[in-house]
């Protein structure tokens, strides 16, 4: 017999632990009006409503890309980047990275 589950948040809560840690990295989250971040090479952060905020990579090379467009870019300390659309955005650390999310200057 099939199982059914109320909400997602059971759903998950059935996986082993390393499946969730990995389902935890790729589930979109809106940042805060501040916050900085550190990842590990080969994780990945989700921005899903990237409109207004800026990517400023404070340590280590960071890889952008957004939903539906072609482009990547790529980042290193010192450098910063602004989507110039709202499209669900992904920041992969290609080494060691910290990086902060910050609103851009109305």
């Amino acid at each position: 017999m099939l199982s059914t589950f109320t909400s997602p948040t059971t759903a998950i809560a059935h996986l082993p632990l390393a499946l969730r840690a990995w389902i935890g990295r790729l589930v979109a989250r809106p940042a805060p009006s501040s916050a900085t971040y550190a990842l590990s090479r080969g994780a990945i952060f989700t921005l899903a409503r990237p409109q207004g905020q800026c990517v400023e990579c404070l340590s280590g090379c960071l890889w952008i890309t957004l939903d539906f467009d072609a482009r990547d870019f790529i980042i290193e300390a010192s450098e910063s980047f602004v989507p110039d659309r709202d499209q669900r955005t992904l920041v992969l650390a290609l080494e060691a990275s910290q990086f902060r999310v910050v609103p851009t200057a109305a």
